[in-house]
């Protein structure tokens, strides 16, 4: 879907009232969808926006994005305060550099019960 049509609030109204019974497929990465997020809130200029347009956007991103109310307004949220930033979302979680050390040997877990007696 090309969000880049949906300039105005009205526009973005009148997409959620006609795709209010369509089921959209979200992006299978977090990327994806923070992308997705970026594109739609910055032509939006959601900080200068009152508070009715910028809940019509949130909802719009809750329907696209398939995030909820609370993930899209904190995700809104950090968009705003990384706006001058390269990237404006990221995944903030990442993999420990170094994992935690393997519990059970090999010789524990080929013996039956797993070494239990």
């Amino acid at each position: 879907m090309n969000e880049a049509r949906l300039t105005t609030i009205e526009q973005i109204e009148q997409f959620l009232n006609a795709s209010i019974s369509l089921e959209f497929s979200a992006a299978d990465d977090d990327g994806g969808r923070y992308e997705h997020i970026s594109l739609v809130v910055k032509p939006c200029d959601c900080p200068g926006r009152r508070k009715r347009e910028r809940g019509v956007v949130l909802r719009s991103l809750q329907h696209t994005s398939g995030y909820n109310r609370a993930q899209v307004s904190g995700l809104v949220t950090r968009w705003q305060r990384n706006r001058l930033a390269e990237v404006f979302l990221a995944k903030r979680h990442r993999p420990p550099a170094v994992p935690f050390a393997n519990k059970y040997t090999a010789r524990i877990i080929s013996t039956p019960l797993g070494g239990i007696r």
